[in-house]
């Protein structure tokens, strides 16, 4: 609670929500959450042709600066010039099916909902209710009726 010096009103008050709000708001929220895998994409991610094509898009997207010669775009390569031709970077499978299997992720109903429940408790609890800073209000409206301009940027 704030002290009535404070120039703050509180608005709205903290409710006291029903038995099980946080369990029913979960299970509404996530009402259209389905299973996802990322091993899904891995087929078309580990085909070769993809590979390339993607190579050569990205080759044109850094920019020539002789022919066929890109300036790598990392540190440790900074300086150095690399010539990209069609098959200079070679598709190694295993490699990248190893990378795709370290970042596979999935989405679970389970998992959605307890992450929901969770936070929408805590939060709840850590909201006292919504106050409103009555002197800076005040700040804003002298400034605004002296034909001033007043920007509000949003906290969250």
């Amino acid at each position: 609670m704030l002290s009535p010096d404070s120039g703050y009103v509180q608005l709205l008050q903290k409710g006291t929500p029903e038995l099980f709000h946080d369990i029913r708001l979960a299970a509404e929220a996530s009402k259209n959450v389905v299973y996802k895998t990322t091993t899904t994409f891995f087929n078309h991610i580990l085909d070769e042709q993809n590979f390339q094509a993607y190579v050569q898009k990205q080759t044109k997207m850094l920019g020539k600066v002789s022919d066929h010669h890109v300036v790598a775009q990392n540190d440790r390569k900074r300086n150095q010039l690399l010539n990209f031709t069609d098959s200079t970077i070679p598709f190694n499978r295993k490699a990248a099916q190893k990378q795709l299997e370290e970042m596979s992720s999935s989405i679970l109903l389970s998992g959605f909902r307890l992450f929901f429940w969770y936070f929408n408790k805590n939060l709840r609890q850590i909201i006292q209710g919504l106050w409103i800073d009555t002197q800076s209000v005040k700040m804003v409206k002298d400034l605004i009726s002296a034909n001033n301009k007043v920007i509000l940027i949003p906290l969250y």
